[in-house]
């Protein structure tokens, strides 16, 4: 019997300015009312974006970590739908979503991705979107959207709340090794190239590279979500 009803959870950190656009897009999507969104929001996060949720229908927690990984737990934890996916605040899913989901759960799969391409036209960065139709060394990112039944995040263990960075590629690859079967839906959702503005192309891709590989390899991850900030200025 397939499994209906989704809850979306978005952790944040001062992404006041984004999220309005965002609910906005998500409940125009829930033609049935099966869709519940849970926004977590980082502790040390101060842009009032607590008011802005409450006036949709979506549950705001304030979180006691600025841990991303503890976010999206507590979030599934608080959840009340029989699937969950894990939803970055620069990023879109497409258009039917939740449908995509309960579908291709509904077939037996135990978790899944979206590809996507980006919200600014480049040649390059449509090469980049490209690729995330395919399984690979970059698969299990948290702009994929990350996807699976509660049941599965539960028997997995979830998110690794002591994970500081990187905690969805950490995810993915228990996941795997966990035995747990995935797909990529080639309905590509939106991501924003926020990072882009202020950074070359070559610039982002070559840490993005280095800090996959520097993660694999055992490297300290406190230390590389310092380095990764202060090289692309961005909140990570």
């Amino acid at each position: 019997m397939q499994e209906r009803g989704l809850s979306v959870v978005i952790p944040t950190l001062n992404e006041g300015s984004r999220i309005v656009g965002l609910l906005d897009y998500l409940f125009s999507r829930d033609t049935t009312g099966r869709l519940e969104v849970i926004v977590v929001d980082a502790e040390k996060s101060s842009d009032g974006i607590k008011e802005r949720v409450q006036s949709y229908k979506a549950s705001y927690i304030k979180s006691n970590s600025n841990s991303r990984s503890a976010q999206m737990h507590e979030g599934a934890r608080l959840s009340s739908r029989p699937l969950i996916a894990f939803l970055h605040a620069d990023v879109t899913p497409p258009q039917y979503f939740i449908e995509s989901i309960e579908e291709t759960l509904a077939s037996g799969l135990d978790f899944g991705y979206f590809s996507y391409h980006f919200d600014k036209a480049s040649l390059l960065l449509r090469v980049n979107g490209w690729f995330t139709k395919f399984k690979g060394v970059f698969t299990g990112g948290g702009d994929q959207m990350l996807f699976m039944t509660k049941r599965t995040y539960e028997d997995s263990g979830g998110f690794d709340t002591t994970c500081q960075f990187m905690e969805d590629f950490e995810y993915h690859s228990r996941l795997v090794k966990g035995g747990y079967h995935f797909t990529i839906i080639n309905r590509p959702a939106t991501v924003s190239a926020r990072k882009y503005e202020k950074n070359s192309y070559l610039k982002v891709n070559l840490i993005n590279l280095y800090t996959l590989l520097a993660f694999r390899l055992g490297k300290d991850p406190v230390k590389l979500k310092s380095t990764y900030g202060r090289l692309l200025g961005v909140k990570s």
